[in-house]
């Protein structure tokens, strides 16, 4: 089970590499909007999304990054719980989770 976790894990890791990889263009890219909305500085108002050359100074993705770091600690607690429990509705959702980021690997790398 743990193996799972490890694979949740390192899911994540690797979407929060290319979010740091892709930061000058995640504002093009990034679909989700929440996303969006940390992607852009407080208080400049998020365009829709548009494909331009040009370098926007509004972008920092230093606040969507934390998120996702802070998710994948809570992420990675809670599933560790769960492995403690050890009931039959944790197992589910470890499995769940486990098939939602292979769908993301897959959406990432492909």
């Amino acid at each position: 089970m743990r193996f799972i976790v490890l694979f949740i894990c390192l899911v994540c890791v690797y979407d929060i590499y290319l979010t740091v990889k892709h930061a000058d263009s995640m504002h093009l890219f990034e679909r989700n909007m929440i996303a969006r909305m940390l992607i852009y500085k407080e208080g400049s108002p998020v365009p829709p999304r548009t494909i331009t050359c040009q370098q926007d100074p509004n972008i920092d993705v230093s606040r969507l990054v934390a998120f996702k770091c802070l998710g994948l600690l809570a992420a990675a607690d809670i599933l560790e719980w769960m492995i403690k429990k050890n009931t039959t509705w944790s197992l589910s959702v470890i499995w769940i989770m486990a098939f939602v980021q292979a769908c993301l690997l897959f959406y990432l790398v492909y």
